[in-house]
């Protein structure tokens, strides 16, 4: 049995973002997928880890594969689980992708969280990044505020290193803090 787009789209979702971003399960995925397997193979016991190890591996390789048709599934799904396989492979959505994500997020007040979760872990500046600065001294709950702040704070990390990293190239290439940015950005192609 190989995994396919129904698989992505009905099995449990924690399964789902497990096999697809790590390749393998936990021992409670393991057990929910043993059971899935079991039932699809219409009750056979016999060979049921080996088939398990081809669905995961297969699992693997399909996401890899589809990577935006799958990420679609999850924000459809759940932001959670769309942010969970982000993250954890460390690979941002497409363009497209993020654009629903985003607007899956804001669908929901409790779901903002992974949209703010999924921009401080990559430290973008989201097209809403005004908003987002908005909400943060408007009335939010203090979940929401937590999750703000923190997001905040990553970008803040995010720049400071950024500027760190811009002197550090000014210096090097012995361009004055006077000189157009131009230089910077010719001293920076090199």
């Amino acid at each position: 049995m190989k995994f396919q787009r129904k698989h992505a789209e009905t099995l449990p979702l924690d399964v789902v973002v497990e096999i697809c971003s790590k390749g393998r399960t936990t021992w409670w995925s393991s057990r929910t997928l043993q059971k899935f397997i079991f039932k699809e193979s219409h009750g056979s016991p016999r060979g049921i880890d080996g088939r398990q190890k081809n669905f995961e591996f297969s699992a693997k390789e399909w996401a890899n594969q589809n990577r935006a048709e799958l990420e679609a599934i999850l924000i459809a799904r759940s932001p959670r689980a769309a942010c969970k396989l982000a993250t954890d492979t460390d690979r941002r959505m497409t363009p497209q992708n993020e654009k629903g994500f985003q607007k899956a997020c804001y669908a929901s007040q409790k779901d903002k969280r992974w949209w703010l979760k999924y921009c401080s872990h990559f430290r973008i500046i989201p097209d809403n990044h005004h908003v987002i600065l908005l909400e943060t001294y408007g009335e939010q709950d203090q979940k929401q505020k937590e999750h703000t702040k923190k997001y905040l704070e990553k970008l803040k990390e995010a720049k400071e290193e950024t500027l760190k990293f811009i002197r550090e190239v000014l210096e090097s290439e012995n361009i004055g803090l006077d000189r157009p940015i131009e230089e910077l950005v010719e001293a920076l192609k090199r």
